[in-house]
């Protein structure tokens, strides 16, 4: 399937560029995004926190891949409605950096499984997306950085898109 023929290309082209990547001072980041919202939409409040974890590895001083797990608890209430539901995304992607400094703009490119689990309604929700978007980064110091982020996020199940925005903060190593 195209799932599959997808993250074993990537999977391939990560140990490739291991083997290739050039010296420079930080390979590795890990970055934290947190998730959280409080919204009212015709009677129904609803209410979602949560984060999401990456890990990114350069393989040239612009390039990045990543891998990203995201949890979130979420729950609706009011108008007759009443249910929660946990989610998990599991993704992977790459990054290019237009500088080789790792900060300013760079592009973003990545695909993902995301999981709900409704705890009411004993239902499991299984979906693909795809992501393309735009980041910059700030650097805070040397090995800290703060990082936004704005991707149009395709779910290929419902075939439909919607903006995904994204602030983090990470530490390199």
């Amino acid at each position: 399937t195209m799932n599959k023929t997808l993250i074993t290309a990537m999977f391939f082209f990560f140990t490739i560029s291991l083997a290739i990547g050039q010296e420079f001072k930080f390979k590795k980041e890990i970055e934290f995004s947190p998730i959280g919202n409080f919204t009212t939409i015709k009677g129904i409040n609803f209410f979602n926190l949560g984060g999401t974890v990456t890990f990114r590895r350069y393989v040239n001083p612009k390039l990045a891949l990543y891998g990203e797990f995201g949890a979130g608890f979420a729950k609706a209430s009011g108008e007759g409605s009443n249910f929660s539901f946990k989610s998990y995304t599991f993704g992977i992607g790459l990054n290019y950096f237009f500088k080789e400094n790792q900060k300013g703009f760079y592009a973003n490119l990545g695909y993902s499984n995301g999981r709900t689990n409704f705890s009411n309604y004993f239902y499991n929700d299984d979906t693909w997306y795809g992501k393309v978007g735009l980041g910059y980064r700030i650097n805070l110091s040397e090995r800290l950085y703060l990082n936004l982020e704005q991707n149009l996020k395709f779910n290929f199940g419902e075939k439909s898109a919607f903006l995904d925005p994204r602030i983090g903060i990470g530490i390199r190593f």
